[in-house]
């Protein structure tokens, strides 16, 4: 299902980025505390001349920080792929936006302030990223699973559309349409190699090469 929200297309099964106030999940406070990146602390570094910055540098509550990020080859901060979690945490609003992760839940759409983002208070229709189960501890939160399930799906998709009569050609442009679906965007030349979804590419289309050899 596509539906378009405040000017941005979302699909669904694709997930989108989960939006939590900062504050319900038990154990956030403490995993920024521990691990946040403190983006006005850097900024503060970058102007100030002193060696050390404990008497100069006050982190108020508007303090933006980032958690599950990593440096690129050009010194910006971008989502860390391999990490459990990539969130911005929105000091000024106490809003905290998950925009990748390997957990995911069904959830309503966000207000305006939020086009095309998922709130992880409330439930419904569309995938969203959101925070790991250690992470909101004893806290109530929607029902979390794995995207890597959406995998499976991949194959349901295949042998859904395999025994569908299409014709060669066909069959490809609308699998790999909708295994782009699935993977939020992604062209599959995108896919690591490595990757679960890349795997289970391969496995089916091993399957299919040994179907094929039995029909011969």
């Amino acid at each position: 299902m596509k539906t378009i929200h405040h000017g941005i297309t979302v699909s669904s099964e694709s997930p989108i980025t989960g939006v939590i106030d900062t504050t319900a999940p038990e154990w956030l406070l403490e995993e920024i505390d521990s691990h946040g990146i403190d983006l006005d602390f850097e900024e503060h570094c970058r102007e100030c001349t002193k060696e050390h910055h404990d008497d100069c540098y006050d982190s108020g509550a508007g303090t933006t920080h980032l958690l599950g990020y990593k440096k690129d080859a050009k010194g910006d901060y971008i989502p860390d792929l391999d990490a459990e979690f990539s969130a911005i945490v929105n000091g000024n609003e106490n809003t905290t936006q998950v925009i990748h992760s390997k957990w995911v839940s069904r959830t309503a759409l966000c207000s305006p302030c939020y086009p095309g983002q998922g709130d992880l208070d409330n439930s419904g229709d569309y995938l969203a990223y959101t925070l790991p189960p250690k992470i909101w501890g004893n806290h109530d939160h929607l029902q979390i699973s794995e995207p890597g399930e959406t995998l499976e799906s991949i194959r349901s998709l295949y042998t859904a559309l395999y025994n569908i009569d299409h014709k060669p050609e066909d069959f490809a442009t609308e699998f790999f349409f909708m295994v782009g679906e699935l993977l939020n965007g992604k062209r599959l030349d995108e896919l690591r190699p490595g990757g679960p979804a890349a795997g289970t590419l391969k496995e089916l289309l091993v399957e299919h090469r040994g179907e094929e050899g039995e029909k011969s």
